[in-house]
């Protein structure tokens, strides 16, 4: 009977759960559909994204440097890989439930759980980075739920976030305003939707707006952990937002309610730098100092005596701000953002102090110290780039003024100073190496620091927290080092060169750091002598370098560093001491712009009685010692650049039928242009380049002499530019080819340069710079292609190498691109064949069987271009190079 009756209680329960279809709109029904939708699917899923969004969280590390994120989500795909498998499995729960248990009837849904589901799966999608797929998810539950507040909201709050994780911030900020106006908001969402405004804002950097944001969420926050750090990110918010106090209180707020340690040390740190007035200063920095003797902060030390740096900053005690950087730079050992941070400060300092060369110094650090991902990292490199330079050319100017000073003395009397050098030198290496074996010897007899949690027995390097102990010790004495040979050495090297010490050479450069007095460095005085400008010629050579040096850096200070006085007082050593430098005329009319420029400001502060410290005097100089140059034009007429740009335009046009005359190889009538508008006494911007043009005309021509007159002319006039520099180029061939020429006539063949037969135009030089050229049709290619393509398989396959890629016409059929230059033919011969085997970047050019491929040394390449005899020299080639 009882087996009777349970048979009957499984049929009838059976015909109940069929009965139960999704397309019938019954109490029965709806109760199962909604049990099974939520129990079945949406439980599971749910659970599936916490226990992800856990482990994910527990890999998350916080950058205290940067402001706290609101929400901590996956932001590389690496990340999304620990969260994937838990996400599909909630999007697989959360999908067959929405397929089994939707329950539509007259166009709205009765399942009570579905759009649970939804969200579920739009949900996973975003932490799984797929933003489209989620996007869709939620427009859709936003729109087929309209009239319903609570899950509306629910799912355009989540859509508003996945634009700004998507960064599609222009529709997060429409639909966040959209919900903003919403009067139906729900009070449950609006943790999360002022969350979630203030991420957009944080994502716009509108750090004021975000705090407004947030100001609106901390109280509806009920968590005492998600509520401290939604605090924490206020300070950071007021802090960038320049309102202290607001941040300091935040601080305070957080480190006195806080457990998590990390979030109270840091809210100390920032605390300390936001003070503004010496009250709070006292207080903070005693917090700080007591902090630096708790053991918990051994490792954070760097960052505690950066934050007492910054407070003596700020009350203007600038010696001790230096002092408290510098030992945080010492006791900093693994966090190498902070140490860049401390030499920055110091740097930073020095610089604005105009005292470049301990700037250089620390900016150096600096970079060295820099992680890629630091902010602002660009421009520290290139001002740290410039200080490099700048202190560069002091040095030298202080070096060589000493070593003449040095030249000058009487025999003796250098004699004797070269044996005090000596001495103090050799003193000071001693120290150094005794100092450096010292710390070596207290290293080695360190006593180990007991490890308590070490198992009896159990073998050092399988213990964890014994090696950890052992990587701080380490650590403490000697800093972050890599893993290499002789790690205790500052220099690796254990031989001194002398020869490259001088009289002014300081203890740090005139001595190599050893680990034993076996090592020590010898002071050798016939070595430092050797530096010593004695005769004439290093006199000059001396000089020279002095010159270079004092122009550069004015220009310096003038272009990159804006401070005009250092470049005055460069510029007038320059003309003082050297009254026949090449950089005279320009140095008189920097200095007359210089002080035009302090003479224009308003403020009224120069005034000087010394005639010479003024723009006219300079002007004066210039149109008495240089009338005719374009320095006289530019102080008597101040409109001359102006005017000159204005003429550019016809310039530009008279330079472009010159052009076509040269490239229609009707030389004669192009040179006749050229000399037409150069002969009107104009100058133009354009000069350097018509006389460029007019070179290669004569060259086409064979008109040696023409050619160097215009030449030589181009080079003296115009020397920085690119056209003046490449006309001394071109003169220093000539020279050496003609110097050539007369060795083969009158002297045997060296071993480098072999003589050619007679019916041969062409010399062999297996020294000598080559080009690679590559000849191809006046038609039916783009030289840009052909260029493009050679630059990028440069790039590609020679780092660190520039070459030169030009191109011009042979003739009317061929035009040529050059690829220069290679020091030896053997180097060239070697890239012509890895260039003509090249198939991904250089299949476009070897693939064209009427292309030509040669390398060629400059000396013939000039008799080439004149004779422009393709077949001649293709013989010749060859014959004497490998293919």
């Amino acid at each position: 009977m009882k087996s009777t009756i349970r048979h009957i209680l499984v049929i009838a329960l059976g015909i109940l759960i069929l009965s139960c279809s999704n397309q019938k709109d019954g109490f029965l029904n709806r109760a199962y559909h909604n049990t099974t939708a939520r129990y079945n699917g949406y439980f599971y899923a749910r659970e599936s994204i916490k226990e992800g969004l856990t482990a994910f969280k527990k890999t998350h590390v916080d950058d205290f440097e940067e402001i706290l994120p609101i929400f901590i989500i996956p932001k590389t795909g690496d990340q999304v890989g620990s969260l994937s498998s838990q996400m599909d499995r909630a999007i697989t729960k959360s999908t067959t439930v929405i397929k089994r248990h939707s329950l539509k009837s007259s166009g709205k849904e009765r399942c009570r759980w579905i759009d649970d589901n939804y969200l579920a799966v739009g949900v996973s999608h975003f932490y799984k980075m797929e933003y489209p797929k989620a996007n869709d998810i939620f427009a859709f539950g936003a729109r087929d739920y309209k009239e319903d507040p609570l899950i509306r909201n629910r799912f355009q709050i989540w859509q508003a976030r996945n634009h700004t994780a998507a960064k599609q911030l222009d529709e997060a900020g429409l639909l966040l305003s959209v919900i903003a106006q919403d009067k139906e908001l729900p009070e449950k969402l609006k943790l999360d939707f002022y969350k979630t405004y203030a991420e957009y804002y944080l994502a716009r950097e509108n750090y004021a707006k975000a705090a407004e944001m947030l100001l609106q969420a901390v109280p509806r926050e009920k968590k005492k952990k998600n509520k401290l750090r939604l605090q924490y990110i206020l300070a950071q918010l007021y802090a960038r937002s320049n309102k202290p106090n607001e941040a300091i209180r935040y601080f305070e707020t957080v480190a006195m309610k806080s457990n998590d340690y990390n979030l109270v040390f840091n809210a100390r740190i920032f605390q300390a730098l936001n003070v503004q007035n010496k009250v709070s200063g006292y207080r903070v920095r005693d917090q700080l100092n007591k902090m630096l003797k708790d053991d918990k902060n051994i490792e954070f030390q760097d960052q505690i005596y950066y934050a007492i740096g910054e407070i003596n900053f700020k009350e203007r005690r600038y010696k001790e701000a230096l002092a408290s950087w510098k030992q945080s730079t010492e006791v900093s050992t693994t966090n190498t953002r902070q140490k860049s941070k401390s030499f920055l400060r110091m740097a930073e300092y020095y610089f604005k102090e105009k005292q470049y060369e301990p700037a250089q110094t620390y900016y150096d650090s600096a970079v060295g110290a820099l992680p890629d991902t630091y902010p602002e990292a660009k421009s520290i490199k290139e001002i740290s780039a410039n200080l490099d330079e700048l202190v560069g050319h002091l040095r030298t100017v202080r070096t060589q003024d000493s070593l003449l000073a040095l030249a000058a003395l009487p025999p003796s009397e250098l004699d004797k100073r070269l044996n005090a050098i000596v001495k103090q030198l050799q003193k000071e290496a001693d120290e150094a190496a005794a100092a450096q074996e010292l710390a070596a010897l207290k290293a080695a007899n360190a006593p180990i620091t007991p490890v308590v949690t070490t198992t009896v027995g159990e073998f050092y390097f399988y213990n964890p927290n014994a090696m950890k102990s052992g990587a701080n010790d380490f650590r403490k004495i000697w800093g972050a080092r890599k893993l290499e040979d002789n790690w205790r050495r500052k220099d690796k090297t254990v031989s001194f060169d002398p020869a490259n010490a001088d009289a002014t050479t300081t203890p740090a450069d005139a001595t190599q750091s050893t680990t034993s007095t076996a090592n020590a460095v010898v002071i050798d005085k016939d070595e430092l002598k050797k530096n010593i400008p004695l005769s004439t010629e290093d006199k000059t050579k001396a000089n020279n370098l002095i010159i270079e040096s004092l122009y550069a850096s004015g220009t310096l200070y003038r272009e990159k560093f804006k401070d005009n006085e250092n470049a005055i007082e460069s510029f007038s050593n320059l003309v003082l001491r050297y009254d026949t430098s090449r950089y005279q005329a320009i140095a008189y009319y920097q200095l007359y712009r210089l002080y035009l420029n302090k003479e224009s400001k308003k403020t009224g502060e120069f005034f000087s009685l010394d005639t010479k410290s003024s723009s006219d005097y300079y002007r004066q100089l210039i149109l008495t010692e240089f009338p005719n140059s374009e320095f006289a034009r530019l102080v008597e007429n101040p409109n001359y650049l102006k005017d000159a740009q204005a003429n550019m335009q016809s310039d530009l046009q008279s330079y472009n039928i010159a052009f076509a005359h040269y490239k229609e190889r009707r030389n004669p009538e192009g040179i006749a242009l050229v000399d037409s508008i150069l002969s009107d006494g104009k100058s133009s911007l354009l000069t350097p380049k018509f006389l460029l043009l007019k070179s290669k005309m004569q060259a086409e021509q064979q008109d040696l002499a023409g050619l160097t007159i215009t030449l030589t002319s181009l080079a003296n006039a115009h020397t920085s530019t690119p056209e003046g520099k490449e006309a001394a180029r071109i003169l220093a061939l000539l020279q050496k080819r003609q110097v050539q020429m007369d060795s083969v006539k009158t002297t045997a063949p060296s071993t480098s340069a072999v003589a050619n037969p007679a019916t041969s135009t062409y010399v062999t030089d297996s020294l000598a710079e080559h080009f690679l050229c590559l000849i191809f049709p006046n038609t039916g290619i783009d030289p840009s292609v052909y260029i493009s393509s050679i630059l990028n398989y440069n790039s590609s396959n020679y780092k660190g190498k520039t070459f030169d890629v030009t191109n011009t016409f042979i003739d009317n059929d061929n035009q040529v691109i050059v690829v220069k230059s290679f020091l030896s033919k053997q180097e060239a011969e070697t890239y012509l064949k890895l260039f003509a085997e090249e198939r991904k970047f250089l299949r476009i050019i070897n693939i064209r069987k009427e292309n030509i491929l040669f390398v060629i040394s400059v000396e013939n390449f000039i008799t080439f271009y004149k004779q422009k005899n393709i077949e001649e020299y293709l013989n010749f080639f060859k014959q004497h190079y490998l293919l």
